[in-house]
């Protein structure tokens, strides 16, 4: 089975682009941790995936705006197949792009460093909030962006698509879209789960990085896994039998099997 994933940092195969060429970020620093703590190597949900017997096509990109995952959209192979899936991890729409004097596109996450003029700088800051209040306010980006990303959603139902939100407040906005389910930190599954301590940050508090951990990443594995095998309905989130599942494998899924897998993977 094809898997096609859509999204930003949270479906980008973050550590696996560390082991490719390692950098000197907070990823870096949290796979030394592991490292440290007698783990070979660490696995991204789409490794488990793939450990699993899925094809994986990720497109994610760290830091991506909302209009360059419309973009991903684009690389999925027209040519459909039967068994092919669609997994979006929706960014927040607060994010927006600029082109540098290269041609090159920029998302606007945070304080654009790149740009050396100060005022620029606070102009395109000041639009990163101004998109966050049009989100929380009900305003063009309530009425018009999430429409259509939901459109696009709609427009793939054939690859029976799984979308989710790494961000609460995303989460909130597209609960009701079709084939909408929870992440690993939404309160419906957190409040279930044997651990809450799923991001980075948990393990390191200094590097105040909110990722997935490894921990972070199985869970997400196995939402995904018991998705993909379970299609009966388009509303995910209404399917009691799915959620029992989910949590009766991760609760029996002992710590020490975890960390094996970690050990031994090559």
């Amino acid at each position: 089975m094809r898997l096609f994933l859509i999204g930003d940092s949270f479906t980008e195969n973050l550590y696996d682009a560390e082991y490719q060429i390692p950098a000197n970020d907070t990823i870096h620093t949290y796979i030394e941790h592991l490292k440290n703590k007698q783990k070979s190597k660490a696995l991204w949900f789409t490794d488990w995936l793939e450990l699993w017997g899925y094809e994986i096509y990720n497109f994610g990109i760290r830091g991506c705006s909302i209009e360059q995952m419309y973009y991903q959209f684009a690389k999925i192979d027209t040519e459909f197949r039967e068994g092919d899936r669609i997994i979006v991890g929706w960014t927040t729409p607060s994010r927006h792009n600029i082109y540098d004097e290269n041609g090159e596109i920029h998302s606007i996450v945070a304080e654009p460093s790149f740009i050396k003029n100060t005022s620029v700088q606070e102009f395109l800051i000041e639009q990163r909030i101004n998109r966050e209040f049009s989100m929380d306010n009900g305003r063009y980006i309530i009425k018009n962006v999430l429409p259509f990303m939901e459109y696009l959603i709609n427009n793939h139902s054939k690859y029976k698509p799984i979308v989710w939100s790494p961000f609460e407040n995303i989460s909130k906005l597209i609960c009701k879209f079709k084939y909408y389910f929870y992440s690993p930190m939404d309160i419906q599954l957190n409040k279930l789960l044997p651990t809450n301590k799923l991001r980075i940050i948990d393990d390191l508090p200094e590097s105040n990085d909110r990722h997935y951990n490894i921990y972070g990443n199985y869970y997400l594995a196995i939402i995904m896994k018991h998705l993909l095998q379970n299609t009966k309905s388009e509303y995910y989130i209404n399917d009691s039998n799915i959620i029992t599942n989910i949590i009766n494998e991760i609760n029996t899924t002992p710590d020490i099997q975890l960390n094996n897998v970690f050990l031994h993977y090559p």
